[in-house]
Parts: C-alpha cells; sequence; structure tokens
C-alpha cells in the first residue's frame, strides 16, 4: 500500500524539556531519513489499510475519526519498523519474496474458501486490493495458471469426490461446486477428458 500525507509539528511552552517533545524531535529525525523499501508486516499494519478502506466506504458515525486514528497507528508502526533497521541495509530481495508468497497463500486460502459460490476475479481484487491483471500475472508466475483456469480446477476436483462419495445427483453436485448448471459441469470435466461423469460414479 502507499500513503500519502503531511506531518506538521508544533510545539508549545508546555512541552519544552518533557518526553513528548523529546520524542515529537526522534520521530521527526527518523521521517526525514526514511526511503523507499519493502518491510515486513511485523505489526499487522496491512489490517490497519483494510479498515481504512472499509471505514471511507461505509460512512458510519465518526468514520473519520476511525480513520485519523488509524492513521496514526500506520504511521507509527512505520516509525517503528524504520527505527529497528537504522544502519542495516534492507534485504529487499527477501522481504519481495516473503510479500508474493504471502500473496499467493492468500489468494488460494480465497479461492478455495469460496469456489462453491458464484464468484469471479473482481471479487478476488476487491479483497486483495490490487487489480485484476495483476492477480493473474501474479498466479500464471507461481501457479502456472490463471484465476479462471485455478477457480474451474478446485470445482473439478470437488465435484470429482462428491460423484465418487455420495450419492448426489448431478446436478445437485453441479450446484454445490459452483458450477453454474449440470451442462456447465458436464462441459469441464469433458475438458479434463471425462466425457461421462455418471461413469465415474458406476466405475467407483
Amino acid at each position: 500500500y502507499c500513503m500519502k500525507f503531511e506531518i506538521t509539528i508544533t510545539e508549545n511552552n508546555e512541552q519544552k524539556n518533557s518526553v513528548s517533545k523529546k520524542e515529537l524531535t526522534t520521530l521527526k529525525e527518523l521521517l526525514s531519513r526514511t526511503y523507499a523499501m519493502a518491510f515486513e508486516d511485523i505489526f499487522e499494519t496491512r489490517s490497519k489499510f483494510e479498515q481504512i478502506f472499509k471505514e471511507a466506504q461505509e460512512h458510519n458515525l465518526g468514520y473519520q475519526l476511525r480513520i485519523q486514528t488509524l492513521i496514526t497507528d500506520i504511521l507509527i508502526d512505520v516509525l517503528r519498523t524504520v527505527s529497528s533497521t537504522i544502519g542495516t541495509l534492507p534485504k529487499y530481495g527477501v522481504l519481495k519474496k516473503s510479500i508474493q508468497k504471502e500473496r499467493i497463500e492468500r489468494i488460494e486460502k480465497f479461492i478455495k474458501t469460496n469456489f462453491m459460490n458464484p464468484i469471479d476475479l473482481s471479487d478476488l481484487a476487491s479483497v486483495l486490493f490490487i487489480s485484476p491483471r495483476q492477480i493473474n500475472r501474479v498466479m500464471e508466475k507461481d501457479l502456472k495458471m490463471t484465476f479462471h483456469e485455478y477457480l474451474v480446477n478446485q470445482r473439478f476436483v470437488y465435484a470429482k469426490s462428491l460423484l465418487t462419495e455420495t450419492d448426489l445427483t448431478v446436478e445437485e453436485i453441479s450446484y454445490k461446486s459452483g458450477f453454474s448448471s449440470p451442462i456447465h459441469l458436464y462441459q469441464v470435466f469433458k475438458r479434463f477428458g471425462i466425457t461421462n461423469p455418471t461413469k465415474l460414479r458406476q466405475k467407483n
């Protein structure tokens, strides 16, 4: 995520020689020394961004104050992370791989949890806050298949298990597996080399 904001640190007589004054000075110095890089999300800062997006969309009572508080929390998280790396070289390559791995895990978890429902790529994009195009690019690189291909594969595997392990009708199985109709199920099974799903059940 990327956040753009301006910070003004004001001074008054009550803050002179106080702990808060020293802390503000330290924060100001750290801000001036930050640089663009990827950090490991040890404070679960991403979830705070997601809360901000949710508050901005729903406009519930007090949402502006809530957003300001969340932004302050994010800023403190960033500063604490930066302060822990002062004097060290950022291991960007390692962190990038870690972020990529976590993203793939979230993609797979979303599909495996929701494949029985009528989901599409835009649903996943809204959850991850990245573009549909980027999702497919990430999946093709790490999983060797697009969102649609992965989704269909999950539905096929699940439908196949229902065929061999239950007495549900093909129509019931098609809807339980997320297919739009029994015809769609037959089309997918044919694509996987199974021309007649009912024979698969008889064989087992």
